[in-house]
């Protein structure tokens, strides 16, 4: 991107002699009509900013426009009304800009993606000569670097002074939205999304499968221009989960595969303690340790505890992992589960549409085991291969059994297995 503000379009302005180059641009500017206060030209990579028609438009306080009087604001009447019209004023001005910002971003990506097919793998010294990258090396790379040079990243981090790890997101990420996503790049090109929109549309979009990509990302930018980045994410998971289920359990079982607790060091002594848990297992332990919390607000004899609830909750998670065995009153939690009978029963045109717990989106497979385990319906009945006559293969249970009253609520320390896609069985507290 080239910018300029120019204070004269006009050849010869004082300052020296001017170049060609801009002889031939200020003739060009000037010959143009009239044109607010950022312009983008059909040249690539040529955007005009003026900034000083933008601010010079609504003064405050000085002279109007043209140093013309303007009737009726005289006044603080007048005053309030020009402060809202220069501050309404500025804000376009940051619009304006937000958009140029979005089509440089476009341009870089473009221009990233390009400098990645300009280093192509065959450079690399390919496995078995000396020198070569080691297979963990390979493996861990993007499957979009594949064919690219594994010295494409360092050589765009010393270029661009970024770290070399930032270099090979930025050239992972070029590749993918320029060869696998060309309606978001385009829509950020028109300045119709953030680059923080395609950025989070495009991670999200990774693991869909390649026949279904091309409508999800449809389906996602038709309100994307409205959207928050949370907002977008949102939707994209939903309609990932509704067009793409496969997607979605394989998102689910890559995430309970790496589930994990790590400990960082903090602020002034402080440490940070993270547990990475599949969702309706985490929402369950955060409102057991909100219910032990709530339960020691005040001590036997009604005083009432003087830390906040979330230092509660901070000491009774250490009290819980420190002394697992210490005698305490169980706490009952609630979850509430929202899903379409389709989902549940695991049949008809929908039974892959997600559910939702907590308002956290959840596979339709996971509503299901969950559903089992929480005792919300019996679990399917698993025929026996070796009984010819076991007629239940495969069928829905009774009528009757469907319409048993089921306990929403258990005690803290009830234990049940849940079966998660895609891993081992998870020993599920809730």
């Amino acid at each position: 991107m080239i910018e300029h503000v120019f204070d004269s379009t006009a050849p010869g302005t004082a300052g020296g002699p001017l170049s060609g180059v801009e002889h031939r641009l200020g003739a060009w500017l000037a010959a143009l009509p009239p044109w607010g206060a950022v312009q983008v030209v059909s040249v690539p990579g040529v955007v005009v900013v003026d900034l000083d028609r933008r601010h010079g438009a609504r003064p405050v306080g000085g002279e109007p426009v043209g140093g013309e009087p303007v009737e009726g604001e005289a006044g603080p009447v007048g005053q309030l009304a020009r402060l809202l019209e220069e501050g309404a004023g500025h804000l376009d001005a940051v619009a304006d800009l937000e958009a140029v910002l979005a089509r440089a971003a476009a341009a870089q990506v473009r221009e990233l993606a390009a400098f990645a097919r300009c280093r192509p793998a065959g450079w690399d010294r390919q496995p078995g000569e000396t020198g070569a990258a080691s297979a963990a090396a390979r493996a861990a790379r993007p499957a979009a670097l594949e064919p690219v040079s594994e010295w494409a990243a360092a050589e765009a981090a010393a270029r661009l002074g970024l770290p070399q790890r930032t270099a090979q997101a930025r050239l992972e990420e070029a590749v993918f939205l320029t060869e696998q996503c060309p309606a978001t790049l385009a829509a950020l090109a028109a300045a119709t999304i953030t680059p923080a929109h395609a950025r989070a549309l495009g991670d999200l979009l990774r693991p869909v499968s390649e026949g279904t990509r091309a409508a999800v990302e449809a389906e996602v930018l038709e309100r994307a221009g409205t959207q928050t980045v949370a907002g977008l994410r949102a939707r994209a998971r939903r309609v990932t989960a509704r067009l793409d289920a496969a997607a979605a359990l394989r998102r689910l079982a890559a995430a309970v595969q790496d589930r994990r607790v790590t400990l960082a060091a903090g602020e002034d002594g402080t440490a940070t303690l993270t547990a990475v848990l599949p969702g309706p297992l985490a929402r369950a332990c955060s409102e057991a340790l909100t219910g032990y919390a709530r339960a020691c607000a005040v001590d036997e004899d009604g005083t009432p505890d003087p830390r906040t609830l979330d230092q509660r909750r901070a000491d009774c998670l250490a009290d819980l992992v420190l002394r697992p065995h210490a005698d305490r009153p169980p706490v009952r939690i609630d979850l509430t589960l929202i899903a379409g009978v389709d989902t549940l029963t695991g049949t008809g045109p929908d039974a892959e549409a997600p559910g939702e717990i907590e308002g956290d989106l959840v596979p339709a497979a996971l509503v299901r085991a969950l559903a089992h385990t929480l005792g919300l319906l019996p679990r399917p009945h698993t025929p026996d291969p070796a009984d010819p006559d076991d007629a239940a293969a495969g069928t829905l249970p009774e009528a009757a059994e469907l319409s048993r009253p089921a306990e929403l609520s258990r005690p803290a320390e009830w234990s049940q297995t849940v079966a998660v896609p895609g891993d081992a069985a998870v020993e599920d507290r809730i």
